[in-house]
């Protein structure tokens, strides 16, 4: 039986805040990629398009 992993690109400039969000996403079972800005989420989605996109503000 095969997993699906959703992944999930994360923007969020504050690093602290960035660490945090990804720690529990990763605990519950998600794969995280992180930007710090728009234009390094937009380089990092079009390299490895994931399944969705948080952005924080």
């Amino acid at each position: 039986m095969s997993c699906i992993v959703t992944t999930i690109l994360l923007v969020e400039d504050d690093d602290r805040e960035r660490t945090l969000i990804r720690s529990a996403l990763e605990t519950a079972g998600y794969q995280v990629q992180e930007a710090r800005n728009g234009t390094e989420a937009l380089h990092r989605y079009r390299l490895a398009p994931t399944d969705l996109v948080i952005t924080i503000s």
